[in-house]
């Protein structure tokens, strides 16, 4: 496991972070699942990025995606997500270089 998290640590960024820690959160129709056009209005200063920073976090294994009941496409953590996000909130010493 820990080759997988000094991989994703690797290829994850300050804004992927902040956008899988706001995914995280449960979104605000009670659902698990986000869309692209929800994070983008909720974090505007992400806006412009959704779109690559979700790629990159589903290439990492950090969220996946699932087709929605009349199209669209949602997205939600893994459980592989909110480990990579444990390691960052404890500010481990012991995280993967």
């Amino acid at each position: 496991m820990s080759n997988l998290l000094a991989e994703a640590f690797r290829d994850i960024e300050a804004p992927h972070l902040r956008l899988l820690d706001h995914m995280a959160q449960r979104p605000p129709d009670d659902t698990r699942a986000w869309g692209p056009k929800d994070l983008a209005e909720q974090l505007p200063a992400l806006a412009d990025g959704v779109a690559p920073l979700l790629a990159s976090l589903q290439r990492a294994g950090c969220i996946l995606a699932a087709s929605g009941f009349g199209g669209g496409i949602w997205f939600v953590v893994t459980d592989f997500g909110r480990l990579l996000l444990t390691y960052v909130r404890r500010g481990d010493p012991a995280l993967p270089a």
